[in-house]
């Protein structure tokens, strides 16, 4: 009855067939439940851009292909035939993903046989200019007693909703067209801005990426003692953001976590004077702790001569505090500085 009789038919026939050949067989095959003398019939249809009326060109609006459909297809009995079943548009103002903007069918068919088990459909625009979902679909859900069926209809979509479905934006298919290409054919365009603002493509990785190593214990670790403080410095170690300093009283307990921050350098400022200490610093990443470097060991005294260690980051360098005051300018390639003092440290 949907304008492909012949595939139709064919389906059907092979159905009867088999039915007959289990009947030949011996097989026990139920008889479907025979359907009320009138069914009322009511169908709710939601297209995207609410484009219900005919436009330019179309025989008609959208409407629905209906026939009482039985096994075999013999029997068969098309509902108002051949204008189809038109649908009442919505009058209300479109409101996207709300059913009170789709339109609706109620129908009451009457004449029912007991040969006819369900009903089939095919939404389809004017006299077949066109089909939303091109093939047969019925209607099961009618009541035993009452007759009534309801159901609802998307766009684009082949299910047919025997409760109200949710309705919003969604993909109707995608491809991948070549290796730099994908296309997506959503059900509307975004609501607002540009495509990119409204629609992400969210790929899905093949293989789980590989978390970060935690880093290894750092090297080069030096303390120098100071007056009631120790000055440690160490070597920076690849892939490690944080580090932490340890201290304890041997080379086996260095437990006591002093603190640390993202430098390569950390000063000892609780230390008591004449105490002996073991050090040890751990590097650190988003996947965890290294090991302990080896521990150093250092003894703080008050007669140290040293004040400050060379900042650690970015280079021993950029510590050092020159003076303002020059000593002398030349032309050439060298100077003499003739004011120096003996066993005095400067810095030029």
């Amino acid at each position: 009855m949907s304008g492909l009789s012949i595939a139709r038919l064919s389906r059907k026939a092979a159905i009867a067939l088999l039915a007959v050949t289990a009947l030949l067989l011996g097989f026990n095959v139920g008889v479907a439940k025979a359907l009320p003398a009138t069914v009322n019939l009511t169908i709710h249809y939601f297209r995207d851009a609410g484009d219900y009326a005919t436009p330019a060109g179309a025989t008609g609006p959208w409407n629905v292909w209906i026939w009482k459909d039985a096994p075999g297809g013999a029997d068969d009995v098309a509902v108002n035939a051949p204008n189809g079943n038109a649908f009442t548009q919505p009058t209300t103002t479109k409101v996207l993903d709300s059913w009170n903007y789709s339109a609706t069918l109620k129908l009451t068919i009457t004449g029912m046989q007991p040969v006819h088990t369900q009903i089939g459909f095919i939404v389809r625009q004017g006299l077949w200019d066109a089909t939303d979902i091109g093939f047969d679909r019925f209607i099961t859900n009618i009541d035993p007693v009452s007759g009534n069926a309801e159901i609802w209809l998307k766009q684009g979509d082949k299910n047919v909703y025997t409760s109200v479905p949710r309705l919003g934006p969604g993909i109707k298919s995608a491809s991948i067209d070549d290796f730099r290409k994908i296309t997506v054919n959503l059900n509307r365009a975004p609501a607002t801005g540009t495509a990119a603002a409204n629609f992400t493509i969210c790929p899905v990785p093949t293989t789980s990426a590989e978390p970060a190593p935690s880093p290894v214990a750092p090297t080069g670790v030096t303390a120098a003692a100071g007056n009631a403080k120790v000055f440690l410095k160490w070597t920076h170690v690849a892939g490690a953001t944080s580090y932490k300093v340890y201290r304890g009283a041997s080379a086996t307990s260095v437990t006591t976590l002093l603190g640390g921050d993202s430098t390569n350098g950390y000063t000892d400022s609780t230390a008591v004077n004449n105490t002996s200490y073991y050090y040890a610093v751990k590097a650190s990443n988003a996947a965890g702790d290294s090991l302990n470097s080896t521990a150093v060991l250092s003894k703080p005294v008050a007669t140290s001569t040293i004040a400050v260690m060379p900042a650690p980051t970015p280079s021993a360098a950029a510590a050092i505090v020159l003076p303002t005051t020059a000593l002398g300018t030349t032309t050439a390639n060298g100077y003499t500085d003739a004011t120096a003092v003996n066993l005095t440290t400067y810095n030029y």
